[in-house]
């Protein structure tokens, strides 16, 4: 008796179904496909005014000038670590903040203060 391989098995298999009118056979070599690598965790200082804060203070929406090698001036959410961390805060506040963006693009705040008015 003769062992077939498991590769030589789903050939035969294969051409059985095709050849009872089962489909159309296509051959192709296996192509590695590479797989990217988790996005690490990045920490970004920054400065806007507070545009609203959630009733629940679960986040604040923040107005906020560029950040170098990030991205450009915008309005966005960010999430509160705790509500204590937005306690004394109001709309248009001007405040000095750090967040970290997580690998699933959550943005955390990891402090944030209110600052002086510039000039």
């Amino acid at each position: 008796m003769r062992l077939r391989s498991a590769r030589s098995s789903r050939l035969a298999v294969t051409m059985g179904f095709l050849l009872s009118g089962g489909g159309v056979l296509v051959l192709a070599p296996r192509i590695p496909v590479e797989v990217a690598p988790a996005r690490a965790a990045q920490n970004h200082d920054a400065r806007g005014v507070v545009q609203s804060i959630a009733k629940d203070r679960s986040s604040v929406t923040i107005a906020h000038e560029a950040i170098p090698g990030f991205m450009p001036a915008m309005t966005m959410a960010f999430e509160a670590r705790s509500p204590d961390q937005l306690a004394g805060l109001h709309e248009k506040d001007r405040v000095v903040f750090s967040f970290t963006v997580t690998d699933d693009g959550r943005r955390l705040l990891d402090s944030i203060r209110t600052s002086a008015k510039s000039p």
